[in-house]
């Protein structure tokens, strides 16, 4: 851990080493002038600021610092469980000794009663991420914990619970300890290197969604079938007749000459695959919260979410964002949902800044930016490409022609209307949600 002396923020400037020059010479230009009372006076200051500098300047030395995360992919309302493991492996030990972290963006992670949120002050918050969004922003507020007198050789182990509260990516980009001497003139703080920190996303909430659409759409049979389809030229075996069987399965050559019903069950392939193309821009603008796009993601993520877990293979398309460039993840075998939700969860559009504080629109959304040619050879390894936007007639209206309307759903949060194009199907959005009226 790299050791930075704070001076002028959290250090006093007496204790600067400029200061320490100055009592120095002047405590010798008073014994020279015969002023012994001024000049011990000097002295006891360069002594007491010297003492005070070289005591937090080495207080921080061989301490170390460790974090460990119980659960670093969750879905909103769940808790996970920081450890903090702080050991002093030298002799000398600390008057005081504070543990402080950055909070996380939007505050989508909280933490219990174990740290208590502060200001930090002024140039404090170095190491924290920078951003073009950030950069002509006041510091932060912060966490802390504060431990008093930690012995020589003595390890603390902390451990905290937090709370997943709404999407985001927590990255603890301002993990440090702080000590210093025991007069509290001096601080040095040794940032925690960014390598040995966990990240933590938390996922669109996931919500009830229905997504028959999908298997109807891309096997041409119900739900049931668990998004997989049989081979019927690749026949595995017989087993005994079932009263829920189709009597369609019945090998009626195996019941003549055994009396005995048999059905014929195939080998089971994976269906053609799916790809999502969200057109995040789209929903920016609409309100100042952002619940529009919030609500797609939470109907994207569950969808995906459920997809997978019926063995539908998914890829997904983001454009260009805060966060990332744009990305395009192929529907290809090995594929996780973990993978394309932990996107979902760091994306936020381009338009942040379009309301001024009393509410008023300050500017408008510019369109989504993709890596079309990525999302294009995405497309060619997908059975049905799904985009979800605000409006079927937005700007991403060409890049759904150079898919294919054929071969394109477009699901709608602002509403049907009609397509200009007659193969473009459009479904609202609202169709998603399990229960919902069409």
């Amino acid at each position: 851990m790299n050791k930075r002396l704070q001076f002028g923020r959290a250090s006093s400037i007496l204790v600067s080493l400029p200061a320490v020059a100055l009592w120095l010479i002047l405590c010798v230009a008073a014994a020279v002038g015969d002023l012994l009372v001024l000049s011990a006076a000097f002295a006891f200051l360069f002594l007491l600021s010297g003492a005070a500098f070289l005591w937090g300047a080495r207080s921080i030395r061989h301490v170390t610092l460790e974090v460990d995360c119980s659960r670093t992919r969750l879905y909103p309302d769940m808790e996970t469980t920081f450890s903090y493991t702080v050991k002093n492996d030298k002799l000398l030990p600390l008057i005081w000794l504070e543990l402080s972290q950055g909070i996380p963006e939007r505050d989508c992670l909280t933490p219990d009663e174990t740290f208590e949120r502060y200001a930090c002050l002024s140039g404090e918050a170095q190491g924290r991420e920078s951003t073009p969004d950030t950069a002509d922003r006041p510091a932060p507020d912060a966490y802390r914990r504060t431990f008093s007198f930690v012995m020589g050789h003595e390890t603390l182990t902390l451990r905290s619970v937090w709370t997943a509260r709404r999407r985001g990516v927590y990255r603890m980009d301002r993990l440090m300890l702080r000590s210093g001497d025991g007069f509290g003139l001096s601080q040095v703080e040794a940032p925690c290197p960014p390598s040995k920190l966990p990240q933590v996303l938390v996922y669109p909430r996931s919500v009830p969604v229905d997504i028959s659409l999908f298997l109807q759409e891309q096997w041409r049979q119900s739900a049931g079938s668990a998004g997989y389809q049989e081979d019927m030229a690749v026949l595995r075996g017989l087993r005994p007749y079932q009263p829920s069987d189709s009597w369609k399965r019945i090998n009626w050559r195996m019941a003549a000459r055994t009396q005995e019903l048999k059905v014929n069950f195939y080998e089971t392939i994976q269906p053609l695959s799916a790809l999502f193309v969200l057109d995040g821009e789209s929903f920016c603008g609409l309100s100042t919260d952002y619940a529009e796009l919030e609500q797609a993601l939470e109907l994207l993520g569950s969808v995906i979410a459920r997809l997978f877990r019926r063995g539908v293979t998914c890829g997904l398309a983001l454009p260009a964002s805060r966060r990332y460039s744009a990305v395009t993840l192929p529907p290809v075998e090995g594929r996780s949902a973990a993978e394309l939700l932990g996107l979902l969860a760091g994306y936020d559009c381009l338009a942040q800044h379009l309301f001024a504080e009393n509410g008023d629109r300050l500017e408008q959304c510019a369109p989504s930016r993709f890596d079309e040619r990525a999302v294009l050879t995405a497309a060619s390894e997908a059975g049905r490409v799904y985009l979800i936007t605000c409006a079927p007639d937005g700007p991403v209206h060409g890049l759904v022609g150079r898919l294919g309307a054929t071969r394109v759903t477009v699901f709608a949060a602002a509403g049907v209307a009609s397509s200009a194009d007659p193969d473009l199907r459009v479904v609202p959005l609202r169709r998603l949600a399990k229960g919902a009226a069409v």
